[in-house]
């Protein structure tokens, strides 16, 4: 249900949004929070605002505690490489940097001891010309949103990410580990679970709000006028799904960020057929089915096809696998140029050179789904998944 926020608690969030500093928001969330008022349809708003209040005030602590030791602590920013940046995420013991070497072969500290990962660590994935930058990273426990243990740093890198890697002890009551790292992303805006909708609100500097799609309960001018109630007078605004007007509501307050997910159920080595079913039945049937779950050993590095891993990810970042061939050759490339979903040929010339981007007259495509192939196109022609591209300049 709609908060029906009154004006002066609407113009208040406006300077939330704006805050610069961890400084600034907290003394802008206690401001919005004053002016609140407490009914049924505010609960969920209070509790938010509560608890990022409570994170802010970490990081200030934080802050202060590092500019007085005059030491920074390490660094958890890991430059993105391959196609899409994946996250190995986990509690203690659950044997993420074992399977770091099973995925990657990159040497990790691995034990019994807790906490032994302390630094992002990254590795390559490879499968048919496409690569996955895989990265081991230190352990989620309960209070991680709070900053407890680095946690505010590793959910950053988590944020950060393209998709998330979820390592759960099949020996530790791996239902309990899932709920605990579900909540302690949450906390951090982070959802595991697709919607049904999605939304996207780009904030401009001028040009008015432009929608783009409708929500089921709500007319367009319905929507203005609650983006402008908080004072965003000119964005895009995309509305993909079965999305309502609260729904628009939600993400303006609380902005959750979705990412893919896999959960390697792991250590099966260690228990009978029988045991292990039922672990993955009960976590599919607490997750609604709506992120695959496998079993997995890092001792013998028994590991999910690595196929079903990279059209997972592939799918659910929307990028596709266009294949260049040399127009003097004949010689098709065997690693593919990764694209964003209806990528049109010219913005695969963009990426190939920027002398085919900046020259370019036309283009041959390959494609079992063309009546010819191959045919001739334009920069405008619609790439798709496993296409073959001839570039002419």
């Amino acid at each position: 249900m709609p908060a029906n926020l009154p004006a002066e608690a609407k113009a208040k969030w406006l300077k939330v949004s704006e805050a610069k500093t961890p400084e600034e928001k907290l003394k802008a969330l206690r401001d919005f929070l004053s002016s609140v008022p407490r009914h049924k349809g505010t609960e969920r708003i209070i509790m938010q605002a509560r608890r990022q209040m409570g994170i802010l005030r970490k990081q200030i602590q934080e802050e202060k505690k590092k500019r007085q030791q005059r030491k920074s602590g390490p660094s958890f920013f890991i430059e993105k490489e391959g196609a899409a940046q994946i996250i190995l995420v986990g509690e203690p013991n659950t044997g993420k940097s074992a399977l770091m070497r099973c995925l990657t072969k990159v040497n990790t500290i691995s034990s019994e001891n807790a906490f032994e990962t302390r630094r992002p660590i990254p590795g390559i994935l490879e499968w048919k010309g496409v690569y996955l930058q895989i990265v081991d990273s230190p352990s989620i426990v309960k209070g991680s949103s709070k900053g407890f243990m680095n946690g505010l740093q590793v959910l950053t890198l988590i944020k950060n990410s393209d998709g998330i890697i979820i390592v759960l002890d099949a020996l530790k009551n791996p239902l309990n580990q899932i709920k605990n790292i579900e909540n302690e992303l949450k906390e951090a805006k982070i959802i595991l679970r697709k919607k049904n909708y999605k939304i996207v609100i780009e904030k401009k500097r001028f040009g008015g709000i432009n929608i783009f799609g409708r929500v089921k309960d709500a007319s367009e001018s319905e929507i203005q006028s609650l983006l402008r109630s908080y004072g965003i007078n000119h964005a895009n605004i995309w509305i993909k799904g079965e999305a309502t007007i609260s729904n628009i509501e939600e993400q303006i307050l609380f902005s959750y960020t979705y990412k893919p997910s896999i959960i390697f159920i792991n250590k099966i080595d260690l228990l009978d057929k029988d045991s292990i079913d039922k672990i993955i039945q009960k976590a599919k049937m607490y997750l609604d089915n709506k992120i695959p779950v496998f079993p997995c050993s890092s001792i013998r590095c028994e590991l999910p096809e690595v196929d079903r891993i990279f059209e997972f990810f592939l799918k659910e970042l929307e990028l596709i696998r266009v294949y260049t061939r040399n127009p003097r050759t004949g010689v098709i490339e065997r690693k593919p140029i990764i694209l964003r979903k209806n990528s049109k040929v010219i913005d695969a010339a963009k990426m190939v050179h920027s002398r085919l981007y900046k020259n370019f007259k036309y283009a041959k495509i390959w494609s079992p789904r063309l009546r010819f192939s191959p045919q001739k196109v334009g920069k405008d022609f619609v790439l798709e998944d496993g296409d073959i591209i001839e570039i002419i300049a």
